[in-house]
Parts: C-alpha cells; structure tokens; sequence
C-alpha cells in the first residue's frame, strides 16, 4: 500500500507541497484579505526563497503547486498545510473557515488527480476544519481545534472519516484571541518536538 502522508509532524521531511508567493500580494485589499499591515512584495519573496532553501537543503523533495489560474487572487494559498490532510490512504479535503480561501481546495483537488492521489474524504456543507488546526500527537491520533477558522460540524465530519482508518480525533476548544477576525490556529499554540515532546503556550492552552 502507497504510504502518501505522513501522520506524523516530527519525522524526516521526505517530500513537501509548497506555493511560491503571487507577484501581486503587496498590491491587494489588506481589509478583504485581513491583513494588518501593508506587505511589502521584495521581502516576501526573499523570506520564501530562503525557506525554500532551507527544505531543499534539507533533502526534501519540493513539488511546486502551480494554481490552474495563476492570476487568480488567492494570496494565501501560499499555506498549503490548510486546505487539505494527507493521510498514508489518501488525501481528505477540508473546507476553508476564510471564505476567501475555499476556491483553494479545488487546487488542490487538482493536484492529487494529476498526482493519482485518491481522495478518501471531504469536509462538505457548513462544516469548516483549517490544516493549521490538526495536530499530529501520533501517527494514531490527531489533535484538533475547534476555532473560528474549524467548526464542531467539520470536526464531526473529520472524525467520522478518521474512525475510517482507526485513527483517533481529539477536539480542542481553543480561546478567542485578540478580535474576532484574527487567525489562531492551534498550531500557534503547540509545535511537536519529538515523539514525547512538545512546546507550547501554557498561558492560552485550555488545560
């Protein structure tokens, strides 16, 4: 059986999807994108070629995600840990909490048909789960948060095709942070370590 994603968040990265940043980024609607402050296009780019560096250095491979439309505005599809979850089975397509990030998940439906990546799930309807929610504790169990970006209903519906697989989901009621419209995920909470290690913010984990 084809082993496609990792379940696993402290591992040797093996292979990577990774978005190169639209040329028209510093140019957009900072309040329609939520954006707090102005963006400036020459250091975006640096930062991310630098990054690149850093997973190709590392022995990575780096698949490029090309948008079917390129001029399309989907500035944070530069996020390509969000819009969708990548289990050894296949990939389940989540649904964007940012409304203006939903065309997002036909890319990447795009890309696993291209790739003969199955698809094994979708998070339909009203129901919203954000990548930056999910946390992998073990390659068994999946911590996740429910926020304004990943709702009960998503939750539920990640579960259910979760249990498909004998993995085990564990919702995180996560706290509001400084206004309604910030993006808090619960991987701004925890980063894995190790196996058995974790760094975190205690001051804002519901313990």
């Amino acid at each position: 059986m084809n082993n496609y994603g990792a379940q696993n968040m402290v591992a040797c990265l093996k292979k990577v999807l990774m978005k190169r940043p639209q040329k028209f980024m510093s140019k957009v609607d900072l309040q329609k994108w939520n954006y707090t402050s102005p963006l400036d296009q020459d250091f975006i780019n640096e930062n991310y070629n630098e990054f690149y560096k850093i997973i190709k250095n590392s022995g990575a491979e780096i698949v490029d995600l090309k948008l079917i439309n390129e001029n399309a505005e989907l500035c944070d599809s530069i996020f390509t840990h969000d819009p969708s979850l990548v289990l050894k089975e296949g990939a389940i397509i989540l649904n964007m909490g940012k409304k203006l990030r939903r065309k997002e998940t036909e890319e990447h439906i795009n890309f696993y048909n291209k790739e003969q990546i199955p698809i094994i799930g979708k998070i339909i309807n009203n129901g919203s789960v954000e990548g930056g929610d999910c946390l992998w504790i073990n390659n068994k169990t999946l911590l996740v948060g429910e926020s304004d970006r990943t709702n009960k209903s998503g939750i539920n519906q990640l579960s259910g095709i979760l249990n498909k697989h004998n993995i085990l989901l564990i919702p995180i009621k996560l706290p509001k942070y400084d206004n309604e419209k910030s993006c808090f995920h619960l991987m701004s909470l925890i980063s894995m370590l190790d196996d058995d290690l974790a760094i975190g913010c205690m001051s804002l984990l519901p313990l």
